[in-house]
């Protein structure tokens, strides 16, 4: 489940900030860690696939090997650097600044505040290490399929796409098919998103086509979804997508504003566009570029990433709950649901991953903001069996599982 911005840009990238704090000497680190944090918030980090407002597609494969990256090298490389200690005054500047960005969530289908804690960091769990020649060269999305496996789509050269398929542990990949860059219909142009259902079958939605292409299990073309609805209205950019355990299609169509829901042979069942907001009475409350979907236990998460909230519906359409920013969410960008009803939302601009409860409450944080750690921003993410967070590290062209620090 990969980002452009139409924010001013500054002179230098993030990475190159990122980049000159690892070379600057001890008595510098300070005052790069604190340009670099302001240039990384501007930068696209989630790999949203969604713009604050209408964007120049092309940019998104160009700026998707620009996110912000670090290679984790540790828990606490300071640790096994004696000599580089960071400045006490400067670390609590930035945990009360997070802690004035996290003054609390409402919890879903309720209006009650949930205090938000202050800033945690995260558990390198394990790199997910690839066999394949060439080596991944730009991932740019991943999904978890069924027995373990691991399916990313690789983009090697500017001209072609490869789908890899490698056991969670990692080890040999296998390609399951190659893929031209084009408008055939064994063909991508945009792909942002992957879904596998029961029998292998791959959904990838492509943005720039405006449609869902359906490959078989061993890479063959088999059907391209373009159009739902009453009316047959043409998909503007679906970003994501992903499939119930009963075979339905929850497609977020971005440029819509809606969530459509199909049977697994693609008949429309119906769309989810305006709605009454259980948290403010809003009758005429609707989406707007919604950019990511999970379905779990027949609710739909849905991540209303322009207006930094998370909409939950259930089976039959009906809203079901909203879970409010209030501060905590800054252009979330993916979104994640258990069967519990545990929430994880990729949260971009904020470069961090947090993790509800289903009543609303923040029990977990993965901040990927430390400048010692060197974590990324991230691209695409899942999430396995443990509970923990898959991530496309974009720059290291690399696939890391991460663990939470639990907030105290």
């Amino acid at each position: 489940m990969t980002p452009e911005d139409d924010l001013q840009q500054n002179d230098s990238s993030p990475e190159e900030a990122f980049e000159s704090t690892a070379r600057a000497p001890d008595n510098e680190l300070d005052e790069m860690f604190a340009s670099s944090v302001q240039e990384a918030e501007a930068e696209d980090a989630f790999n949203p696939q969604v713009s604050e407002s209408v964007v120049d597609d092309e940019q998104e494969h160009d700026s998707a090997a620009d996110r912000a990256v670090i290679d984790p090298a540790g828990d606490d490389p300071a640790a096994e650097e004696p000599g580089k200690q960071i400045d006490a005054e400067l670390a609590a500047e930035v945990a009360e600044d997070l802690q004035q960005n996290l003054r609390g969530v409402a919890a879903v289908g309720t209006s009650q505040l949930q205090e938000a804690p202050s800033a945690t960091k995260y558990r390198l769990v394990r790199t997910v290490e690839i066999e394949i020649d060439p080596p991944l060269t730009q991932p740019l999305t991943l999904g978890l399929g069924e027995d373990d496996w691991l399916f990313v789509l690789d983009r090697p050269t500017t001209d072609r796409f490869r789908l890899i398929r490698v056991p969670f542990t990692g080890g040999r990949g296998h390609v399951v098919v190659e893929l031209e860059d084009g408008n055939a219909e064994n063909a991508l142009l945009d792909p942002v998103g992957i879904a596998v259902d029961h029998q292998g079958q791959m959904h990838i939605p492509d943005a720039e086509e405006n449609c869902i292409k359906v490959f078989s299990p061993d890479g063959r073309w088999l059907q391209t979804f373009a159009t739902a609805g009453e009316f047959g209205a043409a998909f503007d950019h679906p970003r994501d997508i992903d499939i119930a355990e009963d075979g339905h299609l929850y497609i977020a169509d971005t440029y819509n504003n809606r969530l459509v829901k199909l049977t697994a042979e693609g008949e429309f069942v119906w769309e989810f566009e305006q709605f009454t907001n259980p948290e403010t009475g809003d009758e005429d409350d609707e989406l707007y570029e919604p950019g990511s979907v999970c379905v779990a236990s027949g609710t739909a998460a849905i991540a209303d990433t322009n207006q930094n909230r998370i909409v939950t519906v259930g089976q039959d359409g009906g809203i079901q709950g909203v879970l409010e920013s209030h501060g905590a969410f800054e252009f979330p960008s993916e979104v994640r649901i258990t069967e519990d009803g545990v929430i994880y939302v990729g949260d971009h601009s904020n470069l961090r991953v947090q993790r509800f409860a289903p009543d609303g409450t923040l029990t977990g944080l993965i901040d990927l903001r430390d400048e010692d750690a060197e974590m990324s921003g991230g691209g695409d993410i899942d999430i396995d069996s443990d509970g923990n967070v898959v991530m496309i590290d974009p720059v290291r062209e690399a696939l890391v599982v991460l663990g939470f620090v639990n907030p105290e």
